[in-house]
């Protein structure tokens, strides 16, 4: 029991350093600071707000058509304006926050399973497995990503399943070529021969010794991947391809707008800055992974702090 206990002790101790750890690293850049935290923010109101704003998003008042924003005269709601049907644009950039982050981190997961699982076959196995999944990797990035991803969509119909599809199998070649290159190299560390000479299957080196190092690496990827993805959904449903109406996405909401420019550019502004904010914030935090995960880059972030505040 004692020695449980003390097991018990340390473990939490560890989580505490490395809480700790964490912590000084991400105040040594004030930047992925502020858009870690914005990040979260438009992932809680993506999560809670369509339950108490779909009912405002979708109810009509022609009275209000194209009223302009920071007016007080309308209520809140109508801070940021209204659309061309009177709904108002706070709601609607509320609700369409969910299917825009859901289609984009749904692509980005898929994406980044499927090449990762393919890109560390080539890599271990080599041989025949190599050839033929880096040939298809190398015809999938022949083509333009969004050609390729409207192309499909024209084929098989606009709908939220064909866009995360469609855009999962885009942007795979990118994992399969981070994932094959990490355990090309890890499948040469003295570890792993060790762990073959102790008798090791080829299942436990894979899923214990060498998944675990690829992991932060295209967990890194993806992070900087999500805006992309993100962007390129928004272009998609501008284009007529992507989100369809009665549903809502930034990118719907952008092209919504574009017969209003000139008379009412709100309709327009704040879903794309909408976008904008969420890319660069997205954008900034995966540089800061990138940083924080590599030993040799580290000291960057730790250099204001010292090592006695990480202990």
């Amino acid at each position: 029991m004692a020695d449980k206990r003390s097991h018990l002790s340390a473990r939490v101790r560890g989580l505490r350093v490395s809480i700790n750890h964490f912590r000084v690293l991400l105040a040594g850049d004030a930047f992925a600071f502020v858009s870690l935290a914005l990040l979260v923010i438009i992932i809680g109101i993506a999560v809670i707000g369509p339950a108490y704003m779909s009912d405002f998003a979708t109810a009509l008042d022609l009275s209000l058509r194209n009223a302009p924003p920071f007016t007080d005269e309308n209520g809140w709601l109508f801070w940021l304006g209204a659309d061309a049907l009177g709904r108002p644009l706070i709601a609607r950039l509320i609700v369409a926050a969910q299917p825009t982050l859901l289609i984009a981190t749904s692509a980005v997961i898929a994406a980044m399973l499927a090449g990762g699982i393919l890109g560390l076959a080539a890599g271990y196995f080599g041989g025949l497995a190599d050839n033929v999944i880096m040939r298809m990797a190398d015809v999938l990035m022949s083509f333009p990503s969004l050609l390729l991803a409207i192309f499909a969509l024209y084929v098989l119909g606009p709908s939220i399943p064909a866009v995360v599809i469609v855009l999962g199998i885009t942007r795979m070649p990118i994992y399969i070529r981070v994932a094959r290159a990490e355990s090309l190299s890890i499948r040469e560390q003295l570890f792993i021969e060790s762990a073959r000479a102790a008798g090791a299957r080829r299942r436990r080196i894979i899923g214990v010794h060498i998944t675990p190092l690829i992991l932060p690496t295209l967990l890194t990827v993806a992070t900087l991947d999500f805006a992309n993805v993100m962007l390129a959904e928004s272009a998609l449903s501008f284009l007529g391809l992507g989100i369809q109406p009665p549903e809502l996405s930034w990118g719907l909401m952008v092209a919504a707008g574009r017969d209003y420019l000139t008379s009412a550019w709100w309709v327009s502004l704040w879903p794309g800055f909408a976008i904008l904010l969420t890319a660069l914030s997205a954008n900034l935090v995966s540089n800061w992974l990138r940083i924080a995960m590599d030993p040799r880059l580290r000291w960057r972030l730790e250099r204001r702090w010292g090592d006695s505040d990480v202990e």
